[in-house]
Order: structure tokens, then C-alpha cells, then sequence
């Protein structure tokens, strides 16, 4: 029994960081969407300006 209750715990644990891994993984795709978007719509300064910004927001999410 005890292992059981074990392996359950381990189980609802799992899921729970799933979930938080999807939620971040969702938050990540919508945001590059607007940036992707936001440097379609720009032009050649803004879109390098953009693109150097972009950059930094991702090394500094890749860091969390």
C-alpha cells in the first residue's frame, strides 16, 4: 500500500509541472505570435530594432 500511495503522489506531481509546462509553453507561443506579427508589420529600422528586442526577451526567458 505504501507504494502504491507513492507512485500516486509521484503521479499527481507530474501532472501538476504537465500542466504548468503546457501553460508556459502556451504563454511562449502567443507571445512570439505578437512579435512575429508586430515585425511583419514593421519597417526596416523598427524591424531590426524589434529583432534585437526579441532577442534579448528570449535569452531572458531561456534563463528562467
Amino acid at each position: 500500500p505504501t507504494l502504491l500511495k507513492q507512485n500516486r503522489q509521484l503521479i499527481i506531481k507530474y501532472n501538476q509541472q504537465l500542466k504548468k509546462a503546457k501553460k508556459l509553453s502556451n504563454s511562449l507561443h502567443e507571445q512570439l505570435e505578437i512579435i512575429r506579427n508586430d515585425y511583419l508589420t514593421s519597417n526596416g529600422e523598427e524591424s531590426e530594432a524589434k529583432a534585437k528586442l526579441a532577442i534579448k526577451y528570449l535569452k531572458q526567458f531561456w534563463q528562467i
